[in-house]
């Protein structure tokens, strides 16, 4: 089920907290606040982009990064590059993320066991409930269109068993 709710998506302090980023370690915008509020998310997404051979390569993937005590942030790359002159966001991302987000958090097991990316970190296993994805995902600094981003989002989520909240903060 999806609803949205006004709140913050950074006061979220429990389940997971999805976001779009670029392929190329670059951060600004929603990445920028959840880079200042959990540097270790910045650090090991950087990490993760430097060690890539073909960061094109990333485009659709998700690199999760435990934050805090049941807390994870889903750093889905939905766009490859960055800059205000056309649409960086690309769709064919977004669905490609999503379905990994609803394939590894909703669709088994209520507990799941996720390696932190390739670099080594640990596994950690956590029992997921809810997934927090800030209102249009993609659309700002992403320049995506948000009726399109929403028709994906319900397509993929909407008759998931758990609860999936767009955090619209007004």
């Amino acid at each position: 089920m999806i609803t949205t709710i006004n709140k913050d998506i950074l006061t979220v302090d429990k389940g997971v907290i999805v976001h779009s980023v670029n392929c190329i370690g670059a951060v600004g915008g929603l990445a920028g606040a959840i880079a200042r509020k959990w540097p270790e998310n910045a650090k090991k997404y950087r990490e993760y982009v430097e060690h890539q051979k073909s960061s094109i390569m990333l485009l659709g993937s998700v690199f999760e990064v435990n934050v805090a005590h049941n807390l994870f942030v889903a750093n889905l790359f939905g766009q490859y590059n960055i800059g205000m002159s056309k649409q960086q966001t690309e769709y064919s991302a977004l669905i490609s993320g999503f379905k990994k987000i609803a394939d590894t958090f909703f669709y088994g097991n209520d507990t799941e066991d996720l390696y932190c990316g390739a670099l080594g970190y640990e596994s950690v296993s956590i029992t997921l409930n809810d997934v927090y994805i800030p209102y249009r995902i993609g659309c700002g600094l992403g320049r995506a269109d948000w009726e399109k981003v929403q028709d994906i989002l319900h397509q993929i989520f909407e008759n998931s068993h758990k609860n999936v909240y767009i955090c619209k903060h007004e």
